[in-house]
């Protein structure tokens, strides 16, 4: 061997180790930095906060006749909070209800607003078509609707519930049930 050959192979630099390992974790270090900067200093349009409506505690005995007429009004047809989601409730409770009292649950439809047959929860609504204020000063309204299904013989049989409920702004409770 030569002596230049001899000093090119002492001279070899040895082989950096965990090289794109140490680019990688530096970008990603970059874009958690770059991240955290834009939202302290991000002034973001879409990211404003919506203020929402301060619900005032309805003290259902504090309120004059007219009010108890608007906060029952208001669950029937509000789609504001907490109306919404009271009414979500007592629709469901109620479509439970009827359908555990039928001999075939599986068979279970009911008539909705729009004149159609459903099965599932989702259109069924309170309405003014389907609910009546009964008791404005104890809060006592009734909602009426159709439904059908199989009997033992297998044969659809329409036939009508009559819930009535006592709400108070907070909750509800069921007065009476009729099934016809």
């Amino acid at each position: 061997m030569n002596d230049s050959e001899v000093k090119n192979q002492n001279n070899i630099k040895p082989k950096k180790k965990n090289g794109c390992l140490k680019i990688f974790l530096i970008a990603i270090g970059a874009i958690f930095f770059l991240g955290i900067i834009g939202s302290i200093f991000g002034n973001d349009d879409s990211k404003k906060s919506e203020t929402k409506k301060v619900q005032k505690e309805i003290i259902w005995t504090n309120l004059k006749t007219n009010e108890k007429q608007e906060v029952l009004n208001n669950l029937i047809n509000s789609k504001e909070e907490p109306y919404n989601i009271h009414r979500f409730k007592l629709t469901q409770s109620l479509l439970e209800a009827a359908k555990s009292s039928t001999k075939f649950p599986d068979t279970f439809e009911y008539l909705s607003t729009d004149g159609e047959w459903y099965n599932d929860q989702t259109h069924f609504w309170l309405s003014d078509k389907n609910t009546k204020i009964i008791d404005t000063e104890n809060g006592i309204f009734e909602v009426k609707f159709d439904y059908r299904a199989e009997n033992k013989l297998g044969m659809k049989v329409r036939q009508y519930i009559t819930a009535k409920y006592k709400y108070d702004g907070k909750s509800f409770s069921i007065v009476d049930v009729k099934d016809n």
